[in-house]
């Protein structure tokens, strides 16, 4: 596994679990718009600031996130802990 600074390591398969959390981009000071629909020209849902952590499921470049307090889609590429283009069910 790889860690959001970069650290790498091993991690038995047993003590992982589906749904992980996933994070938004560690940058500090940065927000991140997430919408109703998986579009920008839909209305805004939430702003997260970077380090949330949320459940995901992404397909086609945008990702449903559901984490404390609120709901909706956010770019792929603004998140850490899934690769571009992944599908995640």
């Amino acid at each position: 596994m790889r860690d959001s600074e970069g650290s790498e390591g091993w991690v038995l398969h047993s003590l992982l679990s589906a749904g992980a959390p996933l994070w938004c981009a560690v940058e500090e000071d940065e927000n991140f718009k997430i919408f109703a629909k998986a579009s920008e020209s839909s209305d805004l849902a939430a702003t997260l600031q970077s380090g949330s952590s949320a459940y995901q499921v992404c397909d086609s470049g945008w990702c449903l996130i559901d984490g404390d307090g609120f709901k909706g889609y956010i770019k792929q590429s603004n998140l850490w802990g899934v690769y571009p283009g992944e599908k995640v069910e």
